[in-house]
């Protein structure tokens, strides 16, 4: 033989099956990698469906807590110049009526005809001027205007409860002096 026989016969392409055992993935590897990707999946998923569902929750309660502090405003400070509102009162006096205590303001001075009473019922925070008709001022469970001892003569602490068909335990609690106290 000779050697220019040898290099070609090393020429040779490789046989076929050489190259496929080589090349690819088999499906075992295949139905794996799937399984791992579905797994990632999933849980990216679940972890959006979390976050959104708590940004949610999160929202809500802010909203109703900035309408609970809207009411209060309206109640401490009146509305439309034709509420006065607590700060203003000279007393306030509580009543009870079937299921809900009523917090009526008196007034003095020139304003001593004027009288506005706030009230919870049914799940709604309601008010009313002199003998007026009731008007429905937002979602709340209760109310409470009470007297506080030991601070000073006309401090009163207001405490609206957030209605349970929106967020439960949302509660506005806040302090106020009467500017025309009057025993």
């Amino acid at each position: 033989m000779t050697p220019w026989h040898r290099t070609l016969s090393s020429c040779r392409p490789p046989a076929p099956d050489a190259t496929r055992r080589d090349a690819g993935i088999t499906l075992v590897e295949l139905m794996i990698a799937i399984v791992l990707m579905s797994v990632v999946f999933v849980g990216v998923l679940a972890y959006f469906q979390l976050a959104m569902a708590a940004n949610l929750r999160v929202s809500t309660q802010a909203t109703y807590s900035q309408e609970l502090s809207l009411m209060a405003s309206l109640i401490l400070d009146g509305s439309d110049g034709r509420y006065r509102g607590l700060r203003q009162a000279r007393a306030v006096h509580a009543s009870h009526g079937h299921g809900y205590v009523s917090y009526t303001f008196v007034y003095g001075g020139s304003d001593a005809g004027h009288s506005e009473t706030y009230w919870s019922s049914n799940g709604q925070l309601y008010r009313s001027r002199g003998a007026g008709i009731p008007e429905e001022m937002g979602s709340a469970t209760g109310l409470e205007i009470t007297a506080v001892d030991g601070v000073g003569n006309g401090v009163y602490s207001l405490v609206i409860t957030g209605a349970t068909g929106k967020v439960g335990g949302t509660e506005y609690a806040t302090y106020v002096r009467l500017r025309n106290y009057s025993p």
